[in-house]
This record gives C-alpha cells, sequence and structure tokens, in this order.
C-alpha cells in the first residue's frame, strides 16, 4: 500500500508480485554465485547490503502491462556528524514503464536523515527527479557511469552514493534476468 501510494498509480492499476517468477529467471542465467550476491543478501543490522525484496508487475485495469517495480532496502553505515558513523537504512521503489522508460524512484522508508543538513529538506528528493526519475534505462546508466551529481547535496553525499549504488544494484540485478 505504501508503495502504491508513493508511486502515485492510476486509479484501478493493480500491482502484482512476481518476485518468483524474477527469481527464477535470473537462476536460469547467471552462475550460483552471482545468484546469492543478488537474491540472498543477509539482512543484518550493522552490515552493509543491498536486498531486492519484491519484483511487481503493475497493469492497468484492463490487465495490460504497464510498468515493473522492484522493491528494495539497503543498509550503510553513513558519517552523520563529524567524523562519526552510524548505520543508516532506506527503502526504495524503483519503477520504469513496459518499455524501460519513465524510471520513478521513490524512498518509502528511511532511518537516514535523508540530507536534512543541507539547506533544501527536498534535496534527496529534488536529486532524484533530476537524475533518475522520467529517464530510461540506458539514461540512468550513463548517470551510474558518472559522479551522478553526488556532491550536488550537501550534507548528503553519503545517502546520495549508497542510493545512486543500490540503483545501480537493481539495474545490474534486472539486466541480468531480463537482458534489457
Amino acid at each position: 500500500g505504501t508503495e502504491r501510494k508513493a508511486l502515485g498509480l492510476p486509479e484501478g492499476y493493480t500491482m502484482t508480485d512476481k518476485t518468483e517468477d524474477f527469481k527464477t529467471t535470473l537462476k536460469s542465467k547467471v552462475s550460483d554465485n552471482i545468484y546469492k550476491n543478488i537474491m540472498e543478501q543477509e539482512v543484518v543490522e550493522k552490515k552493509e547490503y543491498t536486498k531486492i525484496w519484491n519484483y511487481i508487475e503493475i497493469a492497468d485495469a484492463k490487465g495490460a502491462v504497464k510498468g515493473h517495480a522492484y522493491v528494495v532496502q539497503g543498509n550503510y553505515n553513513c558519517e552523520v556528524e563529524h567524523g562519526n558513523k552510524s548505520w543508516q537504512m532506506h527503502k526504495f521503489v524503483f519503477m520504469f514503464d513496459e518499455n524501460g522508460a519513465n524510471t520513478k524512484v521513490v524512498v518509502v522508508k528511511s532511518t537516514d536523515s535523508l540530507g536534512a543538513t543541507s539547506m533544501d529538506p527536498k534535496a534527496i528528493e529534488n536529486w532524484l527527479n533530476e537524475n533518475f526519475n522520467g529517464k530510461t534505462v540506458a539514461q540512468i546508466n550513463g548517470v551510474l557511469s558518472g559522479d551522478g551529481g553526488i556532491d550536488f547535496i550537501h550534507g548528503a553525499t553519503f545517502t546520495s552514493t549508497y542510493l545512486r549504488n543500490h540503483i545501480g544494484f537493481v539495474i545490474n540485478a534486472h539486466n541480468r534476468a531480463f537482458g534489457n
């Protein structure tokens, strides 16, 4: 429900969990080691990880597939103040339409301040909009190969770096499973 609302899906659109289909497809295309690294990450409080929880198919009221989404959680050790570090977690949804375009990244839960030390309280949201939302997966790959505006947000370098890395993780997993 939180993810559906955060994604702003039109009335009548449905979300169907296709995680087992994704796992089966991925497992048939990669080695056991790569599969374990992508799908069997251990969720531990004080350990860095990226975990794909769900792969979701999005359909309109007539049942036509209109997009896909990954529900992802990441944990990372983040500098919070003057060299002090603290473990942070964020859960986000990475959505794209049926053509691999019109992407959207929405943070649905976080223990991180998400750039609260920056001058703009919407800094992370603005950064996601500028670098990831509304782009094609190919354009996002271009962002990931550059700096992705990480230093654009004063006070949120760790947050933006790890979000960027976790988005890259999801795109890599998707490409390995589906080749696009």
